[in-house]
Parts: C-alpha cells; sequence; structure tokens
C-alpha cells in the first residue's frame, strides 16, 4: 500500500454549475501535493453507462471515478483510503494550518456520501 501524507496550508471548496468540489494543498499556488474531489448533482444515462456516476478524485495528477474506498475527517486530519490501477493507496491531510467550519464538512459529504466518517 503507497501512502501521501502532507500538510494542507490551502483548501477550497465550492458548489459549481453542476457539482461539488472540494480541494485540499500543500500550497495555495505552487503545489506539490494536492487533492480535488468532485461530485455532480445528478447524473445522466452517459454517466451511468461510463461509470461516471461518482466521486472523482484527482491526486496529485492521477484520478479516477469511484475509487475511494473510505473516508474520515477528524479536527485535524483528513485520510482516505482510494483503490488505483488494482492498488490501495492512503492519503493524509494535516489540517493544523487549516481552519474546517461547518460548511467544509457539509460540501465533503455531498462528494463522499456514506464513503465519509467525521469526527468533528
Amino acid at each position: 500500500m503507497d501512502k501521501l501524507t502532507f500538510t494542507a496550508k490551502a483548501v477550497q471548496f465550492s458548489k459549481e454549475e453542476d457539482y461539488y468540489m472540494v480541494g485540499f494543498a500543500d500550497d495555495e499556488y505552487e503545489y506539490q501535493n494536492y487533492i480535488v474531489m468532485q461530485r455532480a448533482f445528478e447524473f445522466d444515462e452517459q454517466d451511468l453507462a461510463s461509470g461516471m456516476d461518482g466521486e472523482y478524485l484527482e491526486i496529485n495528477e492521477e484520478s479516477g471515478y469511484k475509487i475511494c474506498k473510505k473516508a474520515v475527517l477528524e479536527s485535524k486530519l483528513f485520510s482516505m483510503e482510494y483503490e488505483m490501477k488494482h492498488t490501495l493507496h492512503t492519503v493524509e491531510v494535516l489540517l493544523d494550518e487549516i481552519n474546517i467550519d461547518g460548511v467544509f464538512v457539509d460540501y465533503l459529504r455531498e462528494v463522499l456520501g456514506s464513503k465519509l466518517t467525521t469526527m468533528v
């Protein structure tokens, strides 16, 4: 199992035209490590047929749909297990420098659904 750990110095969350988006990065502009998570409000027949009817994750330029196995949000840590290329990976994002509020938690729940456990 591969493991990536970084400290988030930037966080972004938004409700776009047709999807929720949440992201962490180790720097606002000159980032080396990042996670972007998205989920559409609704899925059409093409999404269903192509397997794109779930969360979309991008982790340091690798991406996929419905690859999250489980995620946990604690007051100072976000951790997630995901499967990419038949290999289980873990990412840990240290949140010491980020203020997590209720709106952020709500957006994260919208993206990850029942795969997310919150302890905040």
